[in-house]
């Protein structure tokens, strides 16, 4: 199941603007806080959709070389999916997220989207 646009836009939006720097990856963007290198949620990779994982595990590593793990966050469950195995075989562990909406203003009316895939992994240097 797609994530509507309008969350994937938020997410992105939203972490866009906590982190000291964006940089676009193949994609997506990796969102980077300088103040917090400890700081999985402020210093990773958001992917909208499909994507070369090749091309995009290069650029993870690269624009994270200083940091010694990797978080790539697909908000697109079929891509996510289909990137798995390449995370898996680069030493990623898959983990899913479940991007959740309130609709109004009772907990209630929460919808559930899916799984999405998060990879991350610790890195040695």
């Amino acid at each position: 199941m797609r994530t509507p646009a309008d969350i994937v836009d938020f997410l992105i939006g939203f972490s866009g603007r906590q982190a000291t720097d964006v940089i676009e990856v193949p994609g997506g963007v990796a969102v980077r806080h300088r103040k917090f290198p400890s700081s999985y949620n402020n210093n990773r990779v958001l992917v909208r959709g499909p994507v070369d994982p090749g091309e995009l595990l290069a650029a993870v590593d690269e624009v994270m070389a200083d940091l010694d793990y990797r978080v790539i966050v697909f908000l697109d469950d079929e891509a996510g999916r289909a990137f798995a195995p390449a995370a898996v075989e680069a030493g990623y562990t898959p983990h899913e997220l479940v991007p959740m909406r309130v609709r109004g203003s009772r907990a209630a009316g929460a919808v559930y989207h899916g799984p999405r895939l998060i990879a991350q992994r610790p890195c040695q240097q």
